[in-house]
């Protein structure tokens, strides 16, 4: 596989998770019967990080995939508590927490093979 084909494919994949990470999370806080305006704006911070890294990620910027691997990580450790301690609301905590383990591995490997990161 050519350098360029990698970087479609890892591109492809990091766009997939961002955007099944996007939906899942606001589902996962909106899935409540009838959701009040504490939790829609909780769902506007929850994912106003991954709207913010939008910009970045169509710029290949090296900073933003360093930032957002950062923020993946407090996804990934708030949807295994939600696992945990809630039935109701477990199979979205289950898709973000999933969502974000695979774009953190995705940015990671990403980050590795930037140009800027090898060493001559």
């Amino acid at each position: 596989m050519t350098t360029n084909e990698w970087r479609t494919v890892s591109r492809t994949l990091l766009w997939i998770c961002h955007v099944v990470l996007l939906v899942a999370s606001a589902a996962w806080l909106l899935a409540r019967p009838s959701p009040q305006l504490w939790l829609i704006l909780l769902t506007a911070v929850m994912i106003a990080p991954l709207l913010f890294s939008i910009q970045g990620l169509i710029r290949e910027q090296i900073d933003t995939y360093r930032w957002l691997s950062l923020v993946l990580v407090i996804y990934i450790g708030a949807g295994s508590t939600e696992v945990v301690a809630s039935q109701r609301t477990s199979a979205a905590a289950v898709v973000v927490m999933l969502a974000a383990l695979a774009e953190l591995s995705v940015l990671v490997t990403m980050i590795r093979n930037a140009p800027s990161a090898r060493r001559e």
